[in-house]
């Protein structure tokens, strides 16, 4: 609870290898590359990993930030127990700019998801569960079928005409 009110909170999903993966989409963000939006699932996708080593947990993930919101913008340090690993660009000629900040971390899995959170609390990110269904895509369809052929696996379709 948080002022008296129930915290929004963000589902997970526990993945191969006993990794707790926690998604994050900036759905929040209208991002172009070269005049074409960009969906939050195909590309502006913040998660947090966790897995369990020994009595310890270990954090890794990535961040999309706005360049105001990232830590390295304004001169603020993450929160104790996390440590940036790199900052990058995954899209060029995007608007408004984002950058990628992977992170990662040490120590007790609820205090590193409370540093996660105050790390996160100078962003926009939305923390809530993903309100209403996906967006229906317009335009032609993705064959997920073929795609799996080809490449060999197996894929999943996070709605929104994103296919991954």
């Amino acid at each position: 609870m948080e002022g008296g009110r129930a915290s929004p909170r963000k589902s997970g999903q526990l993945q191969a290898g006993d990794v707790f993966r926690i998604g994050m989409p900036r759905t929040d963000l209208s991002v172009t590359v070269k005049g074409v939006p960009v969906k939050a699932g195909f590309a502006l996708g913040s998660y947090a990993a966790f897995k369990q080593i020994g009595d310890q947990a270990m954090v890794m993930g990535d961040l999309v930030l706005l360049d105001q919101e990232s830590p390295s913008g304004d001169g603020r340090p993450l929160p104790r127990r996390l440590e940036v690993t790199a900052v990058h660009n995954h899209l060029n000629e995007m608007s408004p700019h984002v950058m990628y900040m992977h992170y990662g971390g040490h120590g007790d899995a609820v205090q590193l998801a409370k540093a996660l959170r105050q790390a996160l609390s100078a962003s926009s990110t939305p923390l809530g569960s993903s309100s209403g269904p996906a967006a229906t895509p317009t335009g032609p369809t993705l064959d997920a079928k073929q795609i799996e052929q080809a490449l060999g696996r197996t894929g999943r379709d996070i709605g929104g005409g994103v296919f991954r």
